[in-house]
Formats: C-alpha cells, sequence, structure tokens
C-alpha cells in the first residue's frame, strides 16, 4: 500500500464511529490548489507588448493589480467539497519591455508577482453525522486555512504581427517562463471536535517551476482618444508545484497517523488560460484592465468554482507606446 493508502486507511480508522472530512488527501490539496491556482493566474496576466513592431521602438508597461476571491472551490464531484473566500484578496504588479528588432517582429521579458492573503473556510460534503450523511451546501464550516500564498514570474518571448493596420492590428505571443512559488498556511478545525475530528496542520512549499505560454491579442482604435483590445493567453507548466502538511495535533481520541506525519504532493494547475480586455486611452497611455471585472464569469467554469474578481490600471511610455 502507498503512504497516501496508508494515511487514509490510517484517518477511516480514526474516525470510525463518526465520518471525518479528512477521509481524503484531497481534503488538504483541493482548496491548495485552488489557492496556489489564483496566484499563478493574477501572475500570469502581465501587460501586453507593443500593438505594432516598428524596428527600432521600445515599450515599458507597468501594471499594478489588486484582486478578490469570493469563493475558492466548489466541487459537485464525489465527495462535494466548497471553501469561500473570507477576507481572502491579495495585490501584485508586473512590468514588461519590449523592443522591435524588424518591421514585424518583437521581443519582450515580464517580472510579475502576486501575493494573496486571508482565509479560506469551507467543508467537505458527505461527512456530517451517519445517518443522515449531509451534502456539504448544508453543512457549517469545518476547516479553515490560513496564511499567504506568494508566485513570482519571469517570462520572456516573442510577438508577431499576424496583421497591421492603421485602425486595427493581431498580435500573436509566444514564449517561456520561470515561476518561483512559496506558500505558507495552517488548517484549523472549526466545529464540533467529536464529530469531525479534523487535525491541526502546518502546510508550506516553495519552489521554481518552468513552463510556456502563448497567445494572441487584438487592438482596434475607436475614435481619437481609444483603443480596446481583447485577449486571450494559456500558460503550460512543465510540472506542478509540490505541497507539503505535517500534522501538529490531533482531535481528542486520535492517535493515527501520529504527530508529526506528514506528506506531500502536487498541486495547482498546470495549465491556466487566461481571458483579458484592454481598454486604452491614447492619449495618456493610460490601460485599463476592464476584462479583470468579467473574470468570474468564466472563471467559476474553467477553474471548479473559482470566482475571482481582479482590478488592474497599466501606463506604457516609449517610442512604441506612440
Amino acid at each position: 500500500m502507498t503512504m497516501r493508502g496508508l494515511a487514509l486507511a490510517a484517518w477511516l480508522v480514526a474516525s470510525s464511529g463518526a465520518a471525518s472530512a479528512f477521509e481524503r488527501w484531497s481534503v488538504v490539496t483541493d482548496p491548495l490548489d485552488a489557492a496556489t491556482r489564483i496566484t499563478q493566474l493574477i501572475a500570469a496576466d502581465a501587460p501586453l507588448p507593443m500593438t505594432n513592431s516598428q524596428k527600432g521602438k521600445w515599450q515599458v508597461s507597468i501594471r499594478p493589480v489588486y484582486f478578490q476571491v469570493s469563493q475558492v472551490l466548489r466541487n459537485p464531484d464525489g465527495l462535494e467539497s466548497f471553501f469561500r473566500g473570507q477576507g481572502l484578496e491579495g495585490a501584485g504588479g508586473s512590468a514588461l519591455f519590449s523592443y522591435a528588432f524588424s518591421d514585424k517582429w518583437q521581443v519582450y521579458g515580464s517580472f510579475s508577482g502576486s501575493q494573496m492573503y486571508g482565509d479560506i473556510v469551507g467543508k467537505y460534503g458527505l461527512c456530517g453525522p451517519d445517518p443522515p450523511r449531509q451534502r456539504a451546501s448544508d453543512m457549517p464550516d469545518i476547516v479553515k486555512f490560513d496564511g499567504t500564498n506568494r508566485v513570482l514570474t519571469f517570462h520572456a518571448g516573442l510577438g508577431y504581427d499576424l496583421v497591421e493596420g492603421k485602425q486595427w492590428s493581431i498580435e500573436a505571443l509566444g514564449g517561456l517562463f520561470v515561476q518561483n512559488y512559496d506558500s505558507k498556511m495552517v488548517m484549523v478545525p472549526l466545529g464540533d471536535e467529536t464529530l469531525y475530528k479534523q487535525p491541526y496542520l502546518d502546510i508550506s512549499g516553495s519552489g521554481t517551476l518552468l513552463g510556456a505560454s502563448a497567445g494572441a491579442f487584438v487592438s482596434r482604435n475607436l475614435g481619437k482618444h481609444f483603443s480596446v483590445a481583447p485577449y486571450a493567453l494559456i500558460g503550460f507548466n512543465f510540472s506542478l508545484p509540490e505541497i507539503g502538511y505535517t500534522i501538529k495535533s490531533n482531535a481528542a481520541g486520535v492517535t493515527e497517523p501520529p504527530v508529526g506525519y506528514g506528506e506531500r504532493g502536487p498541486a495547482g494547475s498546470r495549465i491556466f488560460p487566461t481571458l483579458g480586455l484592454n481598454l486604452t486611452y491614447r492619449p495618456w497611455d493610460l490601460t485599463a484592465g476592464i476584462g479583470g471585472l468579467l473574470t468570474s464569469f468564466y472563471s467559476e467554469e474553467i477553474y471548479a468554482g473559482l470566482k475571482l474578481t481582479k482590478f488592474s490600471l497599466s501606463w506604457a511610455f516609449g517610442p512604441g507606446a506612440d
């Protein structure tokens, strides 16, 4: 039997006579996957390079971002899980430099980071009194994750003008990125200890990942002063972040697994698509990421119930911003 299987069996034995929410390794990894995914998404959404490549021109863009998370995860499959944000928010920023080495091609590099803080509280379905079992939506919160998640990303790539005109253009992008992540959290049991038998966990993970990205954006002038640019980007991690936990204390009457026991496993997403919509006031080269207000509409479908709202503003300067 694997280490994970041994841990599962131990918790099932420890919780005999009362169903336990900590019946699977995924009760830890599900919310951690979601938390890591959120910071990955924010860090990956850097400013766009130049709209048109004109040889010798360059541009620098700076972009701060703020985000709020109301729902972290809702998974209706199997043991239903539901985790929400409680004061869960974060901030980040990015800077991008792009340089056109021909009238079609440009090279760009960006550095971005994001940090999320606050609480993730939730419950695991089908773990109420037996009988009857309860679904997560009908249960009180039974665990809380508290701590921070941080992601730093360096990205370099090429841009190519697929279409270039006076009123609109299409740019294709592709490159590689290096991503450093750091997570430090604790899982605190809530509710009736005799019923749910949750342990107190220390959770942490850090490391560096390599990945690739690709995407495209369309820029369209709206009169003399404004332009709009919808974009679609997708990132692919060659490996996944690794997160581990250690049991700091057990519920009353629970001795297995013992205090000090721990496991490690992958978290986050290997593939993370991002959709956005930028509105630029051209006289000031000031861009608002208005698509961030609509992020929840697609993130909930793509990312297992994630409800995320972000606000961003970027400023570009240099000959390429004209």
